[in-house]
């Protein structure tokens, strides 16, 4: 169900002005993404936990970023309305999202098949890779517990298969 309000915008302009308008507005978009990621996460340094419900941004890139985020979605809507495309962008979207979730599946399998050996090894490159770019100490001591887990893990089965 489109909005009245995106209907009454459609009709009040034409696609060219609307069209530049939305290039301008995603434009602002990357920018705003750049800056939030340069200034709020120290240039990847610092990660957004988007797994904990308590995690709430703040601050003036944060509203920036989702001020912007809106404005290209209301383009985005009114882009729709103006080339009467909205069935099937939806469709390309449901498409594109299976897709997507089923890369991440695959990933998953991966992940569960790779042996515990392999999995300490990957730890420990990334304990190392942490150290040098100054990630949280938090990190690196989840990632050793990992590791101190595995190893038990292989202990545990070296025993009962009586190597």
């Amino acid at each position: 169900m489109i909005d009245k309000r995106i209907e009454e915008i459609v009709l009040q302009y034409d696609y060219n002005t609307q069209s530049r308008q939305c290039i301008e507005e995603m434009a602002e978009l990357t920018q705003a993404i750049n800056k939030f990621w340069r200034k709020d996460l120290k240039c990847g340094k610092h990660e957004i936990n988007f797994k904990c419900a308590c995690y709430k941004c703040s601050g003036e890139n944060y509203d920036n970023l989702c001020e912007e985020i809106a404005d290209v979605q209301i383009m985005l809507e009114q882009m729709k309305e103006m080339l009467n495309c909205g069935y099937a962008v939806g469709k390309i979207i449901d498409e594109k999202l299976k897709r997507e979730i089923n890369r991440i599946k695959e990933i998953q399998v991966e992940k569960e098949e790779m042996s515990s050996a392999e999995a300490i090894e990957r730890l420990g490159k990334y304990k190392s890779w942490a150290e040098t770019n100054e990630i949280s100490q938090y990190d690196i001591k989840l990632h050793n517990a990992c590791i101190k887990a595995l190893q038990e893990k292989i202990e545990r089965e070296e025993k009962e298969s009586g190597v």
